[in-house]
């Protein structure tokens, strides 16, 4: 029970607290660094005694690690909020909740917000507690109805869903990057190459360059994005200001996509917002808005790695105005099954600048990508035009 007296315990002690780098600052790497983040050169003395790097083959080495944390998705992320509350052992209680993240009950609001960061391995599924049998892994879920992060139903016990406390999805890799050089650089390399990164919010994303080491970069080979869109954000001066959030964020964004992840081979981003349906006029002619959309999305995925597949979500109302389109020509849609949840696609042709029911050709991906199904919003209102 909060009493009076603990609300002015709080109070006076974030008065008192001295202010310290403003709250929505995301922190970077220092320039220059206090030391190498990555590890300097092998010596093989280091691991002359060790058994594991000394008798199993570097070969079977990469395979235990891809079993260990690989080959995954792997969220990433980055929050402001306060820091945990300090209990003594005795007064600590099992509480279960999605992957470990703590709960808004579990922080310290007489303290200042930071910045932590968060991860875990994704856990979207279909779960049935009744039936298990028909629980599907993460590939089946699309990728908009991802609510690993937001953790909307962290209520659940041990017992509605698999595994104690949700520790089979945290990705347990820092003990093994802690344990030596050599196990770091090993380990590292798996982490960043094998498993498919997921970032939710363009924001995080703006701040990769300086959050992460160009080589990590480098590294990263599928990514998954979720992009929230507004086209006409309109911001109140004194105000956060996400300057990502609106049209000119979102083209800066996509001219500088593939000079952040240069060693893409997989590329899902899912486009949410608020887009609405074109307007029919009276000829029953559709205002083609949506075309401005994707010729921005062409000059992006041309600047891509040759062998990039790329696929971009687009919201209910956008995809079915696009099938329509196709169907008006009196085509059939190509119902392909993409994986990753994709039962539905259309081909983009960047080079004639069209749709259609098949995939790449001669040149690889680099000629065109997937236009997919994402977020399901209301098709049944009366919509507003939104032009690009």
């Amino acid at each position: 029970m909060i009493t009076k007296k603990t609300l002015i315990a709080k109070w006076l002690c974030r008065k008192n607290k001295k202010q310290v780098d403003p709250p929505g600052l995301i922190p970077s790497l220092p320039i220059p660094r206090a030391h190498p983040l990555t590890a300097t050169p092998l010596s093989l003395k280091a691991t002359a005694n060790s058994i594991f790097f000394q008798r199993i083959p570097p070969e079977i080495r990469r395979i235990i690690l891809l079993y260990a944390f690989g080959e995954h998705i792997v969220h990433m992320d980055l929050h402001l909020a306060h820091p945990l509350k300090m209990e003594k052992t005795r007064q600590r209680t099992l509480k279960p909740y999605h992957v470990n993240f703590p709960r808004s009950a579990d922080r310290d609001i007489s303290k200042f917000r930071e910045w932590r960061w968060y991860t875990c391995v994704c856990c979207r599924k279909y779960y049935s507690p009744i039936n298990p049998s028909l629980a599907q892994d993460s590939l089946s879920c699309r990728l908009a109805a991802d609510d690993c992060i937001s953790h909307s139903y962290y209520v659940f016990s041990s017992d509605s869903r698999p595994g104690e406390m949700f520790t089979e999805y945290l990705v347990g890799a820092m003990g093994w990057l802690l344990t030596c050089r050599q196990a770091y650089a090993e380990g590292i390399d798996v982490l960043y190459s094998t498993n498919k990164i997921h970032i939710n919010g363009m924001r995080l994303f703006h701040h990769l360059p300086r959050l992460l080491l160009p080589q990590r970069l480098a590294a990263i080979r599928p990514v998954e994005l979720l992009w929230d869109i507004n086209p006409r954000a309109q911001f109140n001066p004194g105000t956060d200001r996400r300057p990502e959030a609106d049209m000119h964020g979102f083209t800066t964004l996509l001219d500088a996509l593939p000079g952040t992840l240069p060693n893409l081979r997989f590329l899902y981003l899912s486009l949410q917002g608020r887009f609405r349906l074109p307007n029919t006029t009276k000829d029953g002619d559709t205002s083609n808005y949506s075309e401005e959309l994707l010729q921005l999305m062409d000059q992006m995925v041309v600047n891509l790695h040759p062998f990039c597949e790329c696929r971009v979500a687009l919201s209910t109302s956008l995809y079915r105005d696009l099938e329509r389109k196709y169907r008006a020509t009196r085509q059939d849609v190509g119902w392909e099954h993409m994986g990753n949840g994709e039962k539905e696609a259309l081909w983009r042709d960047i080079l004639g600048q069209k749709i259609s029911n098949h995939g790449k050709g001669a040149q690889g991906f680099r000629n065109g990508y997937w236009l997919c199904n994402g977020a399901r919003d209301s098709v049944s209102q009366r919509w507003q035009t939104y032009a690009l």
